[in-house]
């Protein structure tokens, strides 16, 4: 009786612990998805921003620079002044100026931003943007990002 006693309790433990791990294993595939959910929607945002989208982002692994694809999404000349990305109070910025006709989409580099992406090759990193630029007669506009745009890490 002793015996049978164990088996089952063996059987009953073995069941438990095979449950726990699918749910362990599922668990981590949603909060996969979860990531690449939340990428897809700031990417969404960000190519669908105006005046200025942003159609790529990525930076190197351990690289401190991160590459963009801005486009004019408006029917004006723009003139952009500056790109500051931000995290966690440490921020960097492009400071090149450069003209946007309507439609133009360039590569553009930020130099110095936060090293996110250490370590962390094909996840994100997420910074909050803020892009300065003129739009004659208007100067001085700030458009800011209502998402935090998350950055391919390469």
């Amino acid at each position: 009786m002793r015996a049978q006693a164990s088996v089952e309790y063996f059987i009953i433990f073995a069941a438990a612990l095979l449950v726990a791990m699918v749910a362990v294993s599922l668990l981590s595939s949603f909060l996969g998805s979860s990531a690449e959910k939340l990428k897809a929607e700031t990417d969404a945002y960000w190519s669908g921003a105006s005046p200025f989208s942003i159609t790529e982002a990525t930076q190197p692994s351990g690289g401190s620079t991160v590459h963009l694809r801005l486009e004019n999404r408006v029917p004006a000349y723009l003139t952009l002044h500056n790109i500051t990305l931000e995290f966690a109070g440490t921020s960097s910025a492009n400071t090149s100026q450069r003209i946007f006709t309507n439609g133009m989409s360039a590569a553009m580099s930020v130099e110095n931003a936060p090293a996110n992406c250490l370590g962390r090759e094909g996840n994100f990193a997420q910074y909050n943007v803020a892009i300065y630029y003129d739009q004659l007669p208007l100067v001085g506009k700030v458009q800011e990002g209502a998402k935090p745009l998350h950055v391919r890490c390469t």
